[in-house]
């Protein structure tokens, strides 16, 4: 019992000392000074080399790997405490950084933070910012930054800012940006079931291509602290607060809340933004919506319709007459199974019934992150909905191919797992089709939060 403790005790936080002091700017990784590098580096080192328990590097990284459910302990993915629930995450682990060394004559830590990593720019490294790539320092010592279990290919961004504006700007209401109301209607948010999860699993890979050990690896906190950054960009634009602000975010002791997240600055930090960037007029407005759906059909021969995909990678056709005036387009996979042992990816094509998809024909995507289980394989959930938006490709495609029946295609992906040899171990047939299971796909016109929170109430939503 004493060790069971141990792991799932956290540190408690003073808030009185945190408020005292002036928040500091969380930077972008590749514009610190030299000086600055040094000082996170040292921060970090320390807490990797710590015996301490209940504050050394793996103690922080399994508050959110370990997923405990008594008491509860880990991540939250798949609903509206996602963004809160890290934001404490990073700014818990940022104040043991802070107090590693803060007496150090020229390293001191006292000021030190998290910096983030604009993955949205092309890297200063091969596929990272070069920070996170050197095995070694320049002085020869071990960089604390660095990890040997990632993707280390050379890319070009998966995501750019064109993206992120469009994300941050096209999903203004809250459960649309971040998730459903934990345990009330659960479904994942725009940001997390594209740009996270595909980061995690496809782009990353390794240590972070898994929820049960992502945070061992620490381009973790740089990476989710650019995320944080855009919830922040987010709150500036739109001035909405998150949903479920009385609910206590699991895993530490001083049992804090949503509504204690919402202000970065009473954590200890801050962003400096573009202030084109977060201007509230950089986003269009948008009349009242007409919120309508229609369910998509598969047409699988013998498929079975209340289980519209089961078993591989497909593709899968669905039929449905797609057309119609309208200012948003979603397309949502209900009921989708979490799997355990892999992620993939999901591309929607939309194109005329007609001819097969495809690439030119593709929509949007979603990437099913593998799900996050507990130390005795229990998951931590095991269904959800997500969505993407094909708003764009709904438009021009109806205009292109006027007069033609448009349907849509859905192509599910597996993501290859790497292993510590470089290699990528491929999925068995029997794996994918036990994991890829969704319920069904829907086209939903103009839907907003009403959507969801109708359906959870059973009110009808125009089919």
């Amino acid at each position: 019992m004493r060790i069971f403790f141990a792991i799932v005790t956290c540190l408690i936080w003073s808030q009185v000392s945190v408020m005292a002091q002036a928040p500091r700017e969380r930077k972008n990784i590749d514009k610190l000074t030299p000086h600055e590098l040094e000082v996170y580096k040292h921060a970090v080192s320390l807490l990797q080399g710590s015996t301490d328990p209940q504050n050394n590097y793996v103690y922080h990284a399994n508050l959110h790997n370990l997923f405990l459910t008594n008491p509860p302990h880990g991540c939250e993915h798949g609903n509206d405490l996602f963004f809160p629930w890290h934001r404490w995450h990073l700014a818990n682990f940022e104040r043991a950084l802070r107090e590693s060394d803060p007496d150090h004559l020229t390293l001191s830590t006292k000021d030190v933070t998290i910096p983030y990593w604009n993955w949205t720019l092309q890297a200063s490294g091969k596929r990272y910012s070069k920070d996170f790539e050197n095995e070694l320092d320049s002085n020869g010592a071990k960089n604390p930054l660095f990890n040997d279990f990632r993707n280390t290919e050379p890319s070009t961004p998966f995501y750019d800012e064109a993206y992120m504006k469009d994300l941050i700007c096209q999903n203004r209401e809250w459960d649309q940006f971040a998730g459903g109301p934990k345990d009330v209607n659960e479904f994942y948010g725009a940001f997390e079931n594209d740009s996270h999860n595909t980061m995690h699993g496809l782009y990353i890979g390794g240590d972070m291509g898994d929820p049960n050990s992502a945070a061992m690896d620490p381009i973790y906190w740089s990476f989710h602290a650019f995320i944080d950054m855009q919830w922040d960009r987010w709150q500036k634009i739109h001035n909405k607060p998150p949903t479920s602000l009385n609910k206590v975010l699991r895993g530490f002791r001083n049992s804090p809340t949503v509504q204690d997240t919402v202000d970065v600055t009473q954590l200890g930090y801050f962003y400096e933004h573009d202030p084109q960037s977060v201007d509230p007029n950089v986003c269009p407005t948008f009349a009242p919506p007409n919120p309508r759906s229609l369910r998509l059909l598969t047409r699988i021969a013998g498929a079975d319709r209340s289980v519209a995909a089961w078993g591989g990678a497909g593709p899968f056709e669905f039929g449905g007459t797609l057309k119609g005036d309208f200012q948003r387009a979603d397309v949502w996979l209900e009921n989708v199974r979490i799997p355990t042992t892999m992620s993939y990816r999901v591309q929607i094509f939309v194109h005329p019934k007609d001819r097969k998809y495809a690439s030119e024909d593709l929509a949007g995507s979603i990437t099913v992150w593998k799900g996050h289980t507990g130390i005795d394989g229990t998951p931590h959930h095991t269904h959800s909905d997500m969505f993407v938006n094909v708003t764009n490709k709904l438009k021009a495609a109806q205009n292109e191919h006027a007069g033609k029946e448009l349907t849509t295609t859905a192509v599910m992906t597996p993501i290859p797992l790497p292993t510590r040899q470089r290699t990528r171990q491929v999925h068995p047939e029997a794996i994918i089709e036990e994991e890829i299971q969704f319920k069904c796909l829907r086209l939903v016109l103009d839907g907003d939060a009403s959507y969801k929170a109708n359906k959870a109430k059973g009110v009808p939503h125009g089919h």
